[in-house]
């Protein structure tokens, strides 16, 4: 066994760098969550629409496609089989990130909206609307 551990380290050979785009996902994420985040307003919508996306899928698609797979009534040789009960869950949140992806949820642009931070109004426009 440790042979064979030891022989699969020597045939991965070095660290593999990220991807291009996970590596600037990474970058994002750590950036937003040290709050020195300079990205433009597109880059920050874009990832609350791909987490709100997540959500929505995680929260509310998956556990309606779990419902429906366990309501079967399937019998007999139409009944789900072991692999068909072990990897149904994985089927299904595929399944619900596709849907939330493709799907226009009034939701996802709800909360969108709701976290994305507010544009900071021109001070000159501010002070001629109360002058």
């Amino acid at each position: 066994m440790i042979s064979t551990i030891a022989h699969t380290d020597v045939m991965m050979g070095p660290a593999q760098t990220p991807e291009p785009n996970v590596a600037q996902h990474e970058r994002t994420f750590s950036a937003v969550l040290a709050g020195t985040a300079q990205s433009s307003r597109e880059e920050q919508r874009q990832v609350l629409r791909e987490a709100a996306e997540q959500l929505v899928s995680t929260a509310f698609i998956t556990p309606i496609l779990g419902a429906l797979r366990d309501s079967s009534m399937a019998e007999g040789p139409f009944a789900p089989g072991t692999a068909e009960k072990r990897f149904g869950p994985l089927l299904d949140q595929q399944f619900a990130d596709r849907v939330a992806k493709a799907s226009n949820f009034s939701l996802i642009d709800t909360i969108v909206d709701r976290y994305l931070p507010q544009e900071p109004r021109d001070a000159a426009m501010t002070e001629r609307t109360y002058a």
